[in-house]
């Protein structure tokens, strides 16, 4: 297990990295390793004191790793640096950060159980908060457990809590995946696209974002383990492309209610990230969130000046302290 300096100031945490195996991953027909990487940002006072705390788990976005969440610049979330600094303010208590690798050879698994290259959400929620019970003394209750993710964990972020529903008791989703936020018709002209971007690909070409996205859901909806390399049935998707459009929060959430046992939501978009067929993005964040609020759902949903990748170090900042007084109100 190797363990990295999170800073040079004192009273710092430390944060440590090791590879986990999966069950729910292995012999998949992709090939996706099994092996899957995890960080951990663990608070300055663990190594001296017999104390649990709480843990807050964080989902990448797509092509991201755990390692964005802390040592690289892009977008530089610098979540330990940031963490540090809560916990020497006296602005939130000591905490755990868990940093799992959902990146796949497409670019991410979005947090799906897959015939073809896993069970992402067994790993994620059974096999991974398993491991982290007992390496870690964690509070093993979901009023200590949150679940925070952008982008593609964003939505992963929401659709866990489907399958989970009682796992985690605060769950937040920062920009996520705008085309999975409602339902949008998918017609024969977006099949065209995709097969013409799937042909730039194919020819060693960049295509889209949109046709990795396309080829993960293809695979989840349409799987055929016999026909690589991107293990999808050519037929039954030329058919039923429309069906990728029932894969978004309005659908999976139709017949959700609420328990008392249910978490406590956050989510948020920025007002720049553009549109998605025609609508704008916010709009779109908007509806679905009233619609979810509407049906039960313990949310706060907020709109900020920005982007999809902007301010994510200030805007993490933001969903600690709001993490922290959901574990306190829940002391």
């Amino acid at each position: 297990m190797e363990q990295i300096a999170s800073s040079n100031v004192t009273q710092v945490g430390t944060l440590t990295r090791f590879s986990l195996y999966s069950k729910a991953i292995d012999g998949n027909p992709a090939g996706e390793s099994a092996e899957r990487d995890v960080m951990v940002y663990l608070p300055p006072s663990y190594a001296t004191s017999n104390k649990t705390y709480p843990v807050i788990y964080l989902l990448h976005g797509m092509t991201a790793s755990p390692a964005e969440w802390f040592e690289s610049p892009f977008h530089n979330p610098q979540c330990d640096i940031t963490m540090n600094t809560l916990i020497r303010s006296g602005a939130v208590d000591e905490m755990i950060l868990v940093a799992p690798c959902a990146k796949t050879a497409l670019g991410g698994s979005w947090y799906l159980e897959s015939t073809i290259t896993g069970d992402w959400p067994h790993f994620i929620c059974e096999e991974l908060v398993s491991e982290i019970e007992q390496r870690y003394r964690v509070h093993a209750s979901a009023s200590k457990r949150a679940l925070i993710g952008h982008s593609m964990g964003g939505i992963g972020a929401m659709t866990l809590t489907n399958r989970y529903p009682t796992l985690f008791g605060y769950v937040a989703a920062l920009s996520p995946a705008n085309p999975m936020l409602e339902s949008s018709p998918v017609t024969e002209g977006d099949w065209q696209f995709f097969e013409q971007q799937l042909s730039i690909l194919e020819a060693g070409g960049e295509p889209e974002w949109m046709t990795y996205v396309s080829l993960v859901f293809l695979q989840h909806y349409f799987p055929d383990t016999g026909n690589p390399p991107y293990y999808y049935d050519h037929q039954a998707a030329s058919e039923q492309f429309a069906k990728l459009a029932d894969y978004n929060l309005e659908t999976l959430f139709v017949d959700w209610t609420p328990t008392r046992l249910s978490p406590q939501y956050f989510a948020e978009m920025g007002t720049q990230e553009g549109e998605y067929k025609g609508k704008a993005i916010t709009e779109r964040f908007n509806d679905v969130m009233a619609l979810l609020k509407r049906k039960g759902m313990n949310l706060d949903y907020e709109v900020f000046e920005g982007g999809h990748c902007d301010k994510i170090a200030d805007r993490m900042r933001r969903v600690f302290l709001r993490a922290d007084r959901f574990f306190h109100a829940n002391d």
